[in-house]
């Protein structure tokens, strides 16, 4: 199989904005790794989106044709304009070959700061220009209905922001919904260290 031919599968998925396949070397055996951008409308689904793309491969390609698949933000050119491979042949080494998991694919994408998903949601969904000033202004005066703001809920909910409707609607302002997530997820992050010290607290103590 060419690589031009497992490119091609890859875009007729239809998910990719851009891609680049190319052959890697992993335990001395030649594997293929496909660099991907997902286009813009799919990134909020990227594990699903993901996941279906492989769904996707294996349909269109021989078994041993389908590539381990890195998601990322952009692909690396070079200053002439050409792709970058030995770069992203690098990065395929350093994050790919290492990894823990048994897993095919690898996201590398940059986690949006929550502030920007926020943003991102409520602008769409309200159809106003994003910007900062956005976040002093109350969702309803914005132009938000009962029934948009459960829309919005369910969007941030499915990005992982800990926010219930309830507490959306008490907001007075964007701001606040920011402010609400960040606390649930500093609490959160809190517990989970908590939970995590607790047996390793419990053994030493039970050992003195």
């Amino acid at each position: 199989v060419h690589l031009a031919e497992v490119e091609d599968a890859v875009h007729r998925s239809g998910y990719v904005e851009t891609q680049c396949v190319l052959a890697a070397t992993e335990d001395e055996e030649q594997v293929l790794a496909a660099f991907v951008v997902l286009k813009e409308e799919f990134e909020e689904q990227e594990k699903w989106v993901t996941e279906d793309l492989r769904r996707c491969l294996r349909s269109y390609l021989p078994r041993v044709a389908v590539p381990r698949l890195l998601v990322l933000d952009a692909v690396p050119h070079l200053p002439s304009g050409k792709v970058d491979r030995r770069g992203l042949l690098d990065l395929y080494r350093r994050r790919m070959v290492h990894r823990t998991s048994s897993d095919d694919v690898l996201i590398l994408r940059k986690e949006e700061p929550i502030e920007s998903r926020v943003l991102r949601i409520i602008c769409g969904a309200l159809g106003v220009e994003r910007s900062h000033e956005v976040l002093q202004r109350n969702f309803f005066h914005l132009g938000g209905t009962s029934i948009s703001s459960v829309s919005v809920v369910v969007r941030l909910r499915e990005l992982g922001l800990d926010v219930t409707l309830e507490a959306f609607l008490k907001a007075a302002t964007i701001g606040e919904v920011v402010n609400d997530i960040l606390k649930a997820k500093t609490m959160a992050e809190v517990m989970n260290l908590f939970c995590s010290a607790s047996p390793a607290s419990s053994s030493s103590s039970i050992s003195h």
